[in-house]
């Protein structure tokens, strides 16, 4: 145990090696049977049994839990896909040990808060896969720890009200699952399961803390806002708020009887927590709380937060049940929100939530209760423009936090925000009465305006206010690809376009400093906000006109300014004339070529303002100004940019801690070798010596990351690793002739430096981290496509060990035939026809044990691919030599059915469907035999029908297309977990089953013609009346009579 702690401990060093031995034990410890329950041992024996100083046990304990949190998240299952090679799932000794600890300690009142939350994390983990099947004893032990009586007139009330605080925090953990479910029979069951056990409980509890609430506030028990009897009382409030959530939980899908049969209690619990007042709690959350631990949240609030909530999930989901308590409801949310001003953060979750349950309200059949004039004005006047004025505290995050503004404020992203709760809720209004709320806020707005040009040092907030108000009113819907999608035409954009929002630019481009006072800051900030949102509705040569003055906004020492400046040019250049990714882009590259050089200039020296080294929104810029410039452009340019760009990743290698800038940076760099690549082949250069260009700017900076172990980083660098090889020239790897296997030869055209590293990328360590495995796939398929077996022949007992590796795991196994595939296209029968039966045996073995829709599509289009490469009589001998007779029962069982319903893609349908209909004219007797032949045709007809309209590829992997609205970088996170660089995407022509259906052509003309050579050689098996007969699909049937005549085929 002490060793273990030590380990900890030895975790959270400061020096690089001893933190890294220290991690290297935990990983070996972890391995090891009983590690999870010795990890509960230690956290459940405090800080006061650890050999550190009192100050550093605590953080020892937090590490452990974490710790021990993640491995239960990447070891718990074998299907996670996190389990590795070496240490195996958790035992089922250990997770009977784990699961009592687990519960108990989510349920001790002594653990520290934050260790407390990772250990109900665990546990919920834990529940997601073993509840309630393998884990039925989890609800009665939550239950009779929730049962214990908790007595408010005694002096240990605060104590049992924690350990209250630990069963609902477990509970509410368990059940977070449940929200945004969609409803089916399976959670059906399980829900009841849950309700009969936890449900009267809950209630029987909440009781119980009303009245301990109660009982706290009365005068006798009452005292200053540190005394024992508020502490208390602010935990009773904690506990509600945890019951208010699970409360939530429980109705993500439908309204549970026995909460309906209870409606009255809950909701009048409800009323009484909106209600409910303590002087003693009156100032938490605010500076003038009685003590700093109380200035930061404030219980009374966040519990109202939490009945809002559930207010609203009932309006939206039990409309009809909860109709007898809208009224109530909605005049109770509304005058709270009136009485209630505070601008602290903390009363941030209430003012959301009851803005939230308003604005449902609002976009209701109920709607009228706002009908009334006064009460349309009371909500503009006293709800919306109140919480759209930036508080003190944004003013600060502005100032010093640009990344927490930029992330509350950006478009799509502050939904957690006042302001946009306020506008959502005016914008609900407005749909439901246009004339009047746009005509009231119109002169509110107007009002503003002028309070603002009589004194602009002083109203620069009411100008804010109105500019926000113009785009709520305005927007009558939006999507991040193009920003305001529809538009109120009460509101003359245009006009406010011109007479505030360009001189608003223009007055921010033009001044002097490259700092602006605060107050211009923020207007400017409005100013690009609102182009930002209607950059689709403004004409191309209004937006051109724009760039001279965004540009010089991105040189503003204000990190906001030149974010949002960033941001800005970088949707302007996002948008196309039409609606999908293949629309041409609104504004070319070559439109840019005016201001290009500035542009590029001012976007790098972002990088150098404080705090903005890191700046994602200004690197996405960069990246979209790069990807926006034809390759004739990038090719002169690109000696000058790619060393920047490398200088920043050498910088930020040093500390990796911003995925999203890290994305757009490397996609940045992908995007200029790409183009370079692609105008070298164009005849812009020599191909080859071009990439040695390259290599020489970008190899030291990788070797660099690579020697530094920045396992972020590797992923990226393997992909554009990836990218230069295959710019080298193709080598062979086509269809089969009729007479066998095609005997083209393997010419490698690998530099010598890619063969040095060759070996090192088969290294079982690269291959066990997760997200290194789709970028090492795609180097690997490079080198193999570009004949390095010709080279390096000694290395591919390794190459098919990393085949192996992955083609047994459920999560990789497609990335294991990606490799098998590029094997088998490079190489000549004779070489490799010692590893076949091998290869087999491996795939059966897993087609038989543990087989997976997936695994069988990608076995078919391996079968498929191994087919037309060296032809259909040494696929069929190859597998009797495996075991004699199997054949006949794969083709049936595995391969025709899953042909026929599940590939899909077109290069893989068109390459399925010409190896079967290969095997149907070189076996038709052996198949018409077997009784194989109609459903061999079967499957063939139909794949051919498919490949003409499916689109794409098959899996998820390196050759996977792109969606049309995926967005570079898009939901990137560490854990390390791969991203896809959209820019260094394998070309569709370098891949081994795209290559091999290049000579097939027309997937119909194909079985035409093949139907033609059949009836020249079979004529009694291929006939009107038999293909009646085998193609029992009508629509299958009548394509295939118009692919005859079109082909020119007629049957007897």
């Amino acid at each position: 145990m002490e060793q273990l702690a030590t380990s900890f401990h030895g975790s959270l060093a400061t020096a690089q090696d001893q933190r890294q031995a220290a991690e290297a034990s935990l990983r070996s410890y972890a391995s090891s049977a009983g590690y999870g329950p010795a990890v509960l041992s230690l956290i459940a024996g405090g800080s006061a049994s650890l050999p550190f100083p009192p100050h550093e046990a605590p953080a020892v304990i937090l590490a452990a839990s974490v710790h021990f949190k993640n491995t239960i998240k990447r070891r718990w299952t074998e299907d996670s896909g996190d389990v590795d090679a070496t240490s195996g799932p958790i035992s089922d000794a250990d997770k009977e040990q784990i699961k009592p600890m687990v519960v108990q300690l989510a349920c001790s009142p002594s653990l520290a808060p934050n260790v407390q939350a990772q250990i109900s994390e665990a546990l919920a983990i834990i529940s997601k896969h073993d509840f309630p099947h393998r884990w039925s004893t989890l609800l009665p032990e939550l239950v009779a720890n929730l049962n214990k009586p908790t007595d408010a007139t005694s002096a240990a009330v605060e104590a049992d009200l924690l350990a209250t605080t630990g069963v609902l925090s477990a509970a509410n953990a368990i059940f977070k699952r449940y929200r945004g479910q969609v409803e089916s029979a399976e959670l059906n069951v399980e829900l009841k399961t849950v309700l009969d056990t936890f449900a009267m409980p809950l209630l029987a509890k909440t009781k119980q803390l009303a009245a301990i609430r109660d009982q706290l506030s009365q005068p006798a028990t009452a005292g200053g806002a540190d005394s024992p009897a508020a502490n208390a009382l602010r935990q009773c409030l904690r506990c509600s708020r945890l019951v208010n959530r699970i409360f939530f939980s429980l109705h993500s899908t439908t309204l549970p009887e026995v909460f309906e049969d209870h409606l009255g209690d809950w909701m009048g619990e409800f009323q009484a927590q909106l209600a409910f007042e303590n002087a003693s709690l009156a100032q938490d959350g605010t500076d003038a709380a009685a003590s700093a631990k109380f200035a930061s949240s404030s219980p009374l609030l966040d519990v109202k937060a939490s009945v809002c909530e559930n207010l609203s999930n009932y309006i939206l989901r039990f409309e009809e049940e909860f109709q007898p308590y809208l009224a109530p409801f909605s005049a109770q949310v509304w005058q709270l929100l009136m009485a209630s001003q505070s601008a602290s953060s903390a009363a941030d979750p209430l003012s959301i939530s009851a803005i939230g349950f308003l604005t449902s309200v609002a976009k209701s059949v109920h709607h009228k209760l706002f009908q009334d004039e006064s009460a349309l004005t009371n909500i503009v006047q006293h709800v919306v423009v109140p919480n759209v004025k930036l508080s003190e505290e944004e003013v600060e995050l502005f100032d010093f936090n640009y990344t927490e503004y930029v992330r509350r404020d950006l478009e799509g992203s502050d939904n957690d925000t006042r302001r946009r709760s306020a506008c959502e809720l005016l914008q609900a209004l407005c749909a439901k009465f246009p004339e009047r709320v746009t005509a009231l806020t119109t002169a509110y707005v107007g009002q503003l305006m002028t309070e603002y040009a009589s004194n602009p040092a002083n109203a620069w907030r009411g100008k804010d206010v109105a500019m926000q108000l113009v785009l709520a009113l305005a927007v009558r819907g939006k999507t991040a690809a193009t920003g305001a999608t529809g538009i109120n035409t009460l509101v003359n954009i245009s006009e406010f376009f011109t007479g505030n929002i360009v001189p608003e630019l223009r007055s921010a481009a033009a001044s002097p400093s490259a700092e602006l006072p605060t107050p211009s800051a923020v207007l400017a900030c409005d100013a690009l906000k609102f182009v930002t949102t209607f950059r689709s509705h403004l004409p191309k040569e209004t937006l051109l006109g724009l760039f001279p003055d965004l540009i010089k906004l991105l040189g503003v020492s204000n990190n906001v300014v030149h974010s949002y400046a960033a941001i800005c040019l970088e949707r302007i250049l996002a948008l196309r004339e039409g609606t999908t990714r293949a629309s041409p882009p609104k504004i070319a590259g070559a439109e840019l070529a005016p201001v290009l050089e500035q542009l590029l200039t001012r976007l790098f020296a972002c990088f150098d303002f404080p705090d903005s080294k890191e700046n994602e929104y200004a690197m996405k810029c960069l990246m979209r100004v790069l990807g926006a410039l034809e390759p004739a452009h990038v090719f002169p340019i690109f000696e000058a940019i790619v060393p920047k760009l490398c200088a920043i990743i050498a910088e930020v290698s040093a500390n990796p801690s911003k995925p999203n800038f890290n994305h757009a940076l490397f996609e940045a760099l992908a995007s200029i070798v790409a183009d370079v690549v692609r105008h070298a082949k164009a005849g812009g250069g020599d191909p080859p010596a071009v990439c040695r260009r390259i290599e020489a700017l970008v190899f030291p900076t990788f070797q660099l990351v690579l020697q530094n172990d920045v396992q972020e980083f590797a992923p990226y660098i393997f992909q554009i690793m990836a990218l230069l090889l295959e710019a080298q020239e193709p080598v062979r790897g086509g269809v089969a002739t009729s007479g066998g296997a095609d005997s083209g030869a393997v010419t490698s055209s690998i530099p010598e430096v890619y063969l040095t590293l060759f070996p090192v990328l088969l290294s079982p360590l690269l291959w066990e981290r997760r997200g290194n495995v789709p970028a090492l796939v795609r180097l690997l398929e490079a080198y193999l496509t570009r004949g390095v077996l010709d080279k390096a022949s000694a290395q591919l007992q390794g190459v098919l060990g990393v085949f192996q590796k992955l083609v047994a795991n459920k999560a990789h196994d497609h990335e294991g035939f990606y490799i098998l595939n590029a094997v088998t296209a490079s190489l000549d029968l004779a070489t490799f026809q010692p590893y076949v039966s091998t290869i087999l045996t491996l795939l059966f073995s897993r087609l038989q044990t543990s087989s997976t829709l997936k695994f069988s599509k990608y076995f078919v289009v391996y079968f498929s691919l191994f087919s037309l490469r060296f032809g259909p009589e040494a696929i069929v001998a190859s597998i009797e030599a495996v075991q004699a007779g199997v054949f006949g029962n794969l083709l049936q069982g595995v391969l025709v059915p899953t042909a026929t319903s599940h590939v899909s893609g077109d290069s893989e349908c068109t390459m399925c469907c010409a190896a079967l209909m290969a095997l149907l004219v070189q076996r038709a007797q052996m198949l018409s035999e077997m009784g194989a032949f109609g459903g061999v045709l079967g499957a063939a007809v139909a794949l051919a029908e498919r490949a003409s309209g499916d689109g794409g590829s098959m899996g998820a992997g390196p050759s996977t297309a792109p969606a049309d609205d995926e967005e570079p970088g898009a939901d990137v996170e560490y854990g390390v977990t791969f991203a896809t660089l959209m820019h260094a995407r394998r070309d569709s022509a370098n891949a081994p089953i795209e290559r091999m259906v290049t000579s097939i052509g027309d997937p119909r003309q194909h079985v035409a013609s093949q139907i033609g050579a059949l009836q020249r050689t079979h004529p009694n098996l291929v006939t009107s009346a038999a293909l009646m007969q085998h193609i029992t699909n009508p629509n299958l049937r009548e394509r295939l009579g118009e692919w005859l005549v079109k082909g020119g085929v007629a049957l007897q």
